[in-house]
């Protein structure tokens, strides 16, 4: 008797669901991933090492020594794909000298002279590429001298390493459901973000040409002191109330005579009308995108879809003016406690995380599975 599709697919996932436990319960499985990590971390340590040399020390005692550091990396890396085990472990310790050395250097430079922001993802990053490097050199070192697979990173075991670790991850996700759908999550809210930095630019390219730019608008405040003063660039001291929605009329960066809640001077000129068109018309965007994407992808609901469509709608302008309001509460604070390079990466990230974590639970309601 010929098994229907359905009973074809339940086969299908009972045979997935044995093959992933007897797969995931092994003492070795996570052997198989060792080799990509390894890879992935080195690959992002020395990209932002480079962005780091171009962008925060660009000359200099501290260009010349991350520029020598990141090379024997790079050799000591390539090196040990080529050689054989004997060889291939001398560069593996070459490679964990560099990875030190270049610890060491950002550090002292972090602390001593400035905090930047590509220093300090560079340091995550060869924190990370030098956890697995050392758990690659162990591994290494303790293996068996008959062992015919040699090392974990030699580039003969590439294709081997890279397809154990799509079959370990197929395997894991299809187990972990639950944490799978987080990730999707996660994933999507990132896509997203870059889709917006990659419109909003463009719209306010459109905008700034037209008088709106002229125009002022504020909503929900002033927040705060009415009369917060900030220092331009060129000394001069304008007055920069918070709003939930604060585009003061002017081009980005100047400032113009205003009388604001019976406070007359200089203000901080934020794009007027038009920026706020930019960013509103992004914001829709990507709202439109966020609910299309994180219904059938992240969460695939099949809940009813005017329903969700309403609660998704209130629940975006409760969260999107209830965090605006909280930023400016907190950012004052971090600015003042840190400073403004560090401030600013602390409030972006704080309100990144409030909006993360609140949508999260929300629309596990709101895109609910049917049975």
């Amino acid at each position: 008797m010929e098994l229907t599709e359905k009973e074809k697919q339940e086969q299908k996932l009972e045979r997935i669901k044995e093959e992933s436990k007897n797969y995931l319960f092994k003492d070795t499985w996570y052997r198989d991933i060792q080799p990509v990590l390894t890879n992935a971390t080195f690959i992002l340590a020395v990209i932002f090492s480079i962005l780091t040399l171009l962008i925060d020390f660009k000359s200099g005692t501290y260009f010349t020594g991350v520029l020598i550091l990141t090379s024997v990396l790079v050799l000591g890396n390539l090196t040990s794909m080529i050689f054989d085990k004997k060889r291939g472990i001398i560069s593996q310790l070459i490679s964990l000298a560099s990875y030190s050395g270049l610890l060491v250097l950002i550090l002292f430079y972090l602390i001593n002279i400035k905090i930047a922001l590509f220093s300090l993802i560079a340091l995550v990053f060869i924190i990370l590429a030098l956890a697995m490097q050392i758990v690659t050199t162990i591994h290494s070192l303790t293996r068996d001298k008959d062992n015919s697979e040699g090392s974990y990173i030699h580039i003969g075991n590439f294709a081997e390493a890279y397809k154990k670790f799509g079959r370990g991850l197929y395997y894991w996700w299809f187990r972990h459901h639950k944490i799978a759908e987080f990730i999707r999550y996660f994933m999507v809210g990132n896509i997203v973000t870059v889709i917006q930095f990659i419109i909003l630019p463009v719209l306010q390219l459109i905008f700034k040409n037209t008088n709106l730019i002229n125009t002022d608008f504020r909503f929900l405040g002033p927040i705060g002191a009415a009369d917060k003063i900030i220092t331009l660039e060129n000394g001069l001291k304008v007055f920069d109330p918070y709003y939930v929605f604060n585009f003061t009329a002017g081009p980005i960066g100047s400032s113009i005579e205003r009388t604001l809640n019976g406070i007359s001077g200089q203000y901080l000129s934020r794009g007027g009308l038009a920026y706020f068109l930019a960013m509103f018309i992004t914001l829709v965007i990507a709202q439109i995108l966020t609910f299309i994407m994180q219904r059938k992808v992240a969460f695939k609901s099949n809940s009813n879809l005017p329903k969700a469509i309403i609660w998704f709608v209130i629940a975006t302008i409760i969260i999107t003016l209830g965090q605006n309001a909280l930023y400016g509460l907190y950012q004052p604070w971090l600015y003042g406690t840190f400073g403004d390079a560090i401030g600013g990466i602390a409030a972006s990230f704080v309100q990144a995380l409030i909006s993360f974590w609140v949508f999260y639970p929300i629309f596990k309601i709101i895109f609910k599975k049917e049975e």
